[in-house]
């Protein structure tokens, strides 16, 4: 009986719990694959379409499944990480040294599901100190540090930081002698101390300082960020059959293109959350609330976000775990004089997995959503002299500018049913996952960008019905295969097309690598190399330059390492056959590539 209580608690409030859908990336994972920004790793989960292969600072875009970019959300340690005004991420912002796990969950919130990261906790009892030095990729480079320790008996500290430089990745045929130039400087510090015997706190801040200034643009991008954080949780949760956590946290970007772009945003939330065992059970819930303020020139808004509640409940059966959620979201928001609205989106869905049957896994579920569309969206012809953005030939050709919604009694809703089923081979030591998804719009109704008759020519969003939604369709694979002599075949694909043409693929994509990694003698020195082939699939892309076709293009690299004493040295080469290939229109990725890096990490 309580079960079925639960069930149907579920069914009525909720949210997913981690599920994942491709890799995991691991913090070993990070800095055994080549990358240079966190958005060289999202790209490789299904579906993630990167608009733009942009300079270090500069707001980098998905259009995954493409869809609109605002529609793939991302947290960090259950912080949204998405700006409110107009729902966009930018990954190019977030250290990897910072980062634990990198998770991908496709049946989450929006069109696109959701990035689950989760930060680092360092080493403390004893001194740790890590740093990461890394040089190439034609003046790209980058110097990390972390250190972690305990100054007092119910006291830790942890520090983090980065500096990085970056003088030019694209060749440009109409600026060949230019480079772009870029300077982030980032620090992450957070205090941890107890608060009696059961409960432990932790106050963290984070900043960063990014100037940046590309060949095609005259005038240099500025961005400001802070972040402040206050945590408290159980000292020990997985002792507890009931692990409640509350965060309270503010962050403010201000951004500017020149003279006269710039923007503001401040934003103000609380999430608690709690997790309750039981036997054969586990229940999830979540609530969250934020108030932001958002600025920019002639445009001025404030969101609120009253409520929301996620709520999911696993159950273990004989035949496998079944998990039910859903959620309840209420938001209103002001400004311009528009009068105050109130909006409502939920959603609800379900997964399974089987139990191992001759060590093959069977995993699958569903989901319908709802989502709003953000405040406000950058859209028209793109100006790289007022703000570097891409934007989609559909979004129209007008001036660049801000405007409201005109409906001024609702805010547009983006609706989705999405579906996955797969099957896991689960292996000694790894695995290999096959999954297929399919995403739609239920209700035939889509935000759609159109242009207005009036002398402004403003393009405003709006919900607009779609007589025939065709449904996207997609298959992932991600491998992990030990091999004999410590060597191991890993690889994730992904393929995308419309259910009613599954023979044209309109988005695909893959990277295989054979990595080996043994340790020597017995300090040991650990020896970790791969020899990696990443494949871009014919696709249609496009950039301020136009649209095309590009690809099937290929690029092969070789990475390997040595460590002896928590020293580690690094050399690595991509696109080492030297083959031309573009990810955007007009945007010539630069030939073969090679880096040099060094990391120490030392227990004093």
């Amino acid at each position: 009986m309580k079960r079925t209580a639960l069930f149907v608690l579920a069914f009525i409030l909720a949210a997913g719990a981690a599920w994942c859908q491709g890799p995991v990336f691991r913090q070993k994972d990070l800095w055994t694959l080549p990358y240079e920004d966190l958005s060289d790793l999202l790209r490789r989960y299904p579906g993630m379409y990167p608009l733009d292969y942009g300079n270090v600072g500069q707001p980098l875009l998905f259009r995954p499944w493409n869809l609109n970019p605002w529609e793939l959300r991302v947290d960090r340690d259950g912080i949204p990480q998405n700006r409110v005004s107009d729902g966009l991420y930018d990954p190019n912002l977030q250290p990897g040294i910072e980062l634990d796990s990198i998770r991908y969950d496709y049946l989450r919130d929006g069109g696109a599901g959701r990035f689950d990261l989760a930060t680092r906790t360092f080493q403390s009892d004893t001194p740790y100190t890590e740093v990461h030095i890394r040089e190439g990729f034609y003046g790209y480079g980058t110097v990390d540090f972390a250190q972690g320790e305990r100054i007092h008996k119910s006291l830790t500290l942890e520090v983090t930081g980065r500096l990085l430089f970056y003088n030019g990745l694209r060749s440009l045929p109409n600026n060949p002698g230019r480079n772009d130039s870029s300077r982030d400087r980032w620090v992450r510090g957070r205090v941890g101390f107890d608060l009696g015997p059961r409960w432990r706190s932790y106050i963290t801040y984070a900043g960063s300082v990014v100037n940046s200034l590309t060949p095609l643009s005259p005038r240099q991008f500025y961005l400001e960020r802070h972040e402040g954080i206050l945590t408290v949780a159980q000292k020990d949760s997985a002792r507890t059959a009931f692990d409640p956590s509350l965060k309270l946290y503010a962050r403010q970007d201000r951004e500017k293109w020149g003279n006269p772009f710039q923007q503001r945003e401040l934003t103000r939330g609380a999430i608690l959350e709690a997790h309750a065992t039981l036997p054969d059970q586990r229940f999830t819930f979540r609530q969250l609330s934020t108030l932001s303020t958002i600025n920019f020139p002639g445009f001025a808004k404030r969101d609120e976000l009253w409520l929301e509640l996620h709520a999911a409940d696993s159950i273990g059966l004989a035949v496998g775990g079944v998990t039910v959620f859903g959620n309840v979201r209420r938001e209103s928001n002001t400004g311009l004089g528009i009068p105050k609205q109130n909006d409502v989106v939920s959603g609800i869905g379900a997964r399974f997995e089987s139990v191992p049957m001759s060590d093959f896994v069977l995993h699958g579920g569903t989901q319908w959503t709802e989502e709003l569309a953000p405040l406000a969206w950058r859209f028209g012809s793109y100006t790289l002299s007022d703000r570097p953005l891409l934007a989609a030939p559909e979004f129209g050709d007008v001036s660049l500018r801000y405007v409201p919604y005109t409906d001024t009694t609702a805010r547009a809703t983006d609706r989705y049913w999405k579906s996955d089923l797969g099957v896991r081979w689960d292996l000694s030591g790894g695995y290999v996952d096959v999954t297929a998804m399919r995403l739609s719009h239920p209700g035939h109704l889509r935000n759609v960008f159109s242009l207005s008759n009036d002398q402004f020519h403003n393009i405003y969003l709006a919900p607009t019905f779609v007589s025939r939604d065709t449904a996207q369709v997609g298959v992932s694979v991600a491998t992990s295969i030990p091999l004999k002599w410590g060597l191991r075949l890993e690889g994730w694909g992904f393929g995308q097309a419309a259910a009613n043409d599954l023979g044209n693929l309109v988005d695909s994509r893959g990277y295989a690598r054979l990595y080996f990694e043994h340790a020597f003698f017995s300090t040991p020195l650990i020896i970790r190399a791969h020899v990696s082939d990443e494949f871009f699939g014919q696709r249609v892309a496009y950039s301020e330059l136009g649209q095309a076709v590009l690809g099937p293009n290929s690029s092969m690299g070789i990475r390997i390492s040595a460590t002896i004493r928590g020293v580690t040295a690094i050399w690595g080469t991509e696109n080492f056959l030297n083959q031309p290939y573009y990810i955007l229109p007009g945007y010539k990725m630069i030939g073969k590539e090679e880096y040099l890096g060094f990391m120490i990490r030392l227990w004093l």
